[in-house]
């Protein structure tokens, strides 16, 4: 009996030993089939400039990992690196450690500054590593993981503005040669960061490419989303009014600077021209004055006008006149009668002084004697002239006429014209 009690005694001994081994195993083996069947998370890494200016480029990183498992698993030494096609590194950032739950999606969102440091960043090679640590009873596992990402940048460059450049011309001063002329050049920056514009090249010309004046201002550098104002004083040859249009062409190479690195960009810029008024660019403290004098003598198909026109041209530039026309009227209770034609050569008006020019008209007496109505003689004699007048040296000429009234009073005595003008104008 009591062998019978030791048996069973061991019986139960071995029994829950099997059972103790048995636990230890399923202990042992569930966790290794576990880490043996691990699915791979999913992570995805978004890499996006959010911006740049002259020195910087602003980066956003968003990391998404995905856990398929029914146990939690940590993301350790998260190491991503930027690098360009030439290998060298622009940018570092470290996540030291993401816990991510089982069955669930875990975001990670960071922002980071980088420099080109002058290379060209058209292409970002972006490098991801890290290690996954599993903990699953007694055991550990860790899987490492790396891959890349290739960023194109070029589309973020291309984006760039071009500058918006407003051109001004403002004719001045002008004498027999040439015309001053204020040139401004607004230029603005749209962008988040500065440009430097060189070789600088502006040229005044006109539809055959005749250059009449051209200026090389120095480089410029305009900060972002600021004006910088260009201003220059050039001459331009006189002839260049013979033109019917001008043109002004601004030529340069815009260097754009993003977070360290330079673009160029050259940059050709062409604007019509609207050509001044004379009028305007003339001497406006004194007007250019015209007297009409006539001098009658007897011959013996009529009277002979001597016409004489003085003019006084206060400019320093001299005037071509041509066409001179002369018409002279009676004048009867305002009833106009033309009784003469004539013309006075073509003349030069030299500048700062007097210029007379004359010319003769004749009159037969029968127009001038024959009554009209009761009057034997007018009342009035009216002298019409029209001429075409330009700068001396131009092509362009404008019309224009004036008129003056005479009488035939025997006794008047005309003043010296000369004279009365020297004595207005002192």
């Amino acid at each position: 009996m009591q062998l019978i009690n030791i048996i069973n005694k061991k019986k139960r001994i071995i029994f829950f030993l099997i059972l103790i081994s048995f636990i230890c195993t399923l202990v042992i083996l569930i966790p290794l089939f576990q880490l043996n069947s691990i699915e791979c998370p999913k992570t995805e890494i978004e890499l996006t400039c959010t911006g740049f200016n002259s020195t910087t480029a602003y980066f956003n990183v968003s990391v998404f990992i995905t856990n398929p498992n029914d146990f939690s698993m940590v993301l350790k030494k998260i190491n991503i690196s930027l690098t360009i096609p030439t290998g060298q590194s622009i940018g570092h950032l470290t996540i030291h450690e993401l816990s991510i739950p089982a069955n669930k999606k875990t975001q990670y969102c960071e922002n980071f500054n980088i420099s080109f440091h002058g290379k060209n960043p058209t292409l970002l090679k972006t490098k991801s590593s890290g290690i996954f640590e599993i903990q699953i009873g007694l055991f550990q596992k860790n899987i490492p993981f790396n891959f890349y990402i290739n960023t194109n940048m070029m589309n973020m460059i291309n984006e760039v503005k071009a500058p918006m450049i407003n051109s001004q011309l403002q004719f001045g001063s002008i004498n027999q040669n040439e015309i001053n002329v204020s040139l401004s050049l607004d230029i603005y920056n749209p962008n988040s960061f500065n440009m430097e514009i060189n070789n600088i090249s502006i040229q005044l010309l006109d539809k055959q490419d005749t250059s009449y004046s051209s200026c090389t201002p120095s480089d410029v550098i305009i900060q972002s989303e600021k004006h910088n104002i260009i201003e220059e004083t050039i001459s331009i040859s006189l002839n260049a009014l013979n033109s019917d249009l001008l043109f002004l062409n601004s030529s340069m190479d815009i260097q754009f600077i993003i977070a360290g690195f330079a673009k160029q960009l050259p940059l050709n810029i062409s604007s019509k021209i609207n050509l001044p008024d004379l009028n305007t660019m003339l001497s406006s403290s004194f007007p250019t004055d015209v007297i009409i004098k006539g001098d009658y003598h007897p011959s013996l198909n009529g009277l002979i006008d001597t016409i004489i026109l003085v003019v006084r041209n206060p400019n320093n530039i001299e005037f071509t006149v041509k066409d001179i026309q002369v018409h002279i009227y009676r004048i009867d209770n305002n009833q106009r009668t033309l009784i003469g034609n004539g013309s006075i050569d073509s003349g030069v008006i030299q500048a700062n002084t007097l210029t007379k020019l004359t010319g003769e008209v004749l009159i037969p007496y029968t127009k001038v004697l024959l009554p009209t109505g009761l009057n034997l003689l007018p009342d009035w004699l009216e002298v019409s002239i029209r001429a075409n007048a330009t700068i001396k040296g131009l092509q362009h000429y404008i019309w224009v006429g004036m008129i003056a009234y005479q009488d035939l009073h025997p006794l008047r005595k005309d003043p010296d014209i000369l004279d009365d003008l020297e004595i207005w104008y002192e």
